[in-house]
């Protein structure tokens, strides 16, 4: 418990950090900012009580899953473009 918390924290850290690098070089989107973070608080919160439930074999289709769903989204999407 002790290690994620500190993992935690470590992030936190890295994320203001570089949040207020891009800042002063004015390369923030706070539209996009705004939204990520909305939805990070409940998937840190929910993707941290899944993970003691569910096995590893299952956490990882879940996880494979996800990132095949959000490439096929990013492809048709860019595809226009």
């Amino acid at each position: 418990v002790l290690f994620r918390s500190i993992s935690n924290f470590i992030a936190v850290i890295l994320v203001f950090l570089t949040s207020i690098i891009y800042g002063i070089g004015g390369q923030i989107d706070y539209q996009t900012s705004i939204t990520m973070a909305a939805g990070s608080v409940p998937g840190v919160f929910w993707g941290s009580k899944l993970c003691v439930k569910i096995s590893e074999k299952k956490l990882k289709l879940i996880i494979t899953f996800i990132i095949l769903i959000a490439t096929t989204m990013m492809i048709f999407n860019n595809s226009g473009h």
